[in-house]
């Protein structure tokens, strides 16, 4: 058996497990995405939210994780030039 840094003892997961696990995932995401195809605008209309402003709220949203995405190289490398010196990251 396989221990882990917490020293929890778990099993290689089975071909046959990933299939069942990605079937009934891939279903689950099929019926919320059917779900919220017909009736998402009654969900933004009990808020009060028009969907220009959800597209605009959602592409706010793509701007600030492609700047964390941009700016994450050059925090964790000078953050790993901090912890290890000697070690170059570029």
């Amino acid at each position: 058996m396989n221990e882990g840094a917490s020293g929890s003892r778990s099993r290689a997961i089975t071909l046959e497990e990933k299939k069942t696990a990605a079937i009934v995932g891939a279903f689950g995401f099929m019926i919320a995405m059917t779900a919220f195809t017909f009736i998402g605008g009654s969900i933004l209309a009990v808020f009060g939210i028009s969907l220009p402003a959800f597209r605009l709220a959602g592409g706010f949203l793509l701007l600030l994780i492609a700047l964390s995405i941009v700016g994450s190289d050059r925090i964790m490398s000078s953050a790993a030039e901090r912890r290890w010196p000697s070690v170059s990251c570029r």
